[in-house]
């Protein structure tokens, strides 16, 4: 239309905005429950968005959640140092792979193998602290056929 946007697309940016504002804030001053906080505020206000807009923030949100507990556990522990799964680093971890396979999934019934091997690939690095062995390599095992599979839907463009 009259050249303004709607007020679809002003959510859509909003939410974007916030969620990349809540990354941001955590590179600066690492509180990982205060930048969680943030991801947080902006789901209600995905939930107005419309299908298929609404799923794709939905996961967007669930990935960077994800990372960001990625990336807290990375500096915690080590790039592979193994989480004790009955403490905070267990918890933490429990709910950031939950994440990323719920955003996997949410992705992969968009049609979106991109961010669905994105989100597997973060997946795979949480599981680096997950003391389960063959977790890790069934995440692992996943992940090496997706990327495969995108590389070859890259190529056919």
């Amino acid at each position: 239309g009259d050249g303004y946007p709607t007020d679809e697309l002003l959510l859509e940016l909003y939410c974007k905005a916030s969620r990349h504002l809540a990354n941001l804030d955590f590179v600066d001053d690492k509180d990982l429950d205060h930048s969680r906080r943030m991801l947080g505020a902006i789901r209600p206000i995905a939930e107005q968005l419309s299908f298929p807009r609404r799923e794709l923030h939905q996961a967007q949100l669930d990935h960077s959640e994800a990372e960001l507990v990625r990336s807290y556990l990375g500096e915690a522990l080590g790039s592979t140092g193994l989480s004790d799964m009955t403490g905070q680093s267990g918890t933490l971890l429990l709910e950031a792979t939950g994440l990323a396979e719920r955003a996997e999934r949410q992705f992969a019934s968009l049609g979106d193998a991109e961010r669905e091997a994105k989100a597997l690939h973060t997946k795979v690095l949480l599981l680096e602290h997950d003391p389960r062995q063959a977790v890790r390599d069934a995440a692992k095992a996943r992940l090496s056929r997706l990327t495969g599979q995108v590389a070859r839907e890259l190529r056919a463009r």
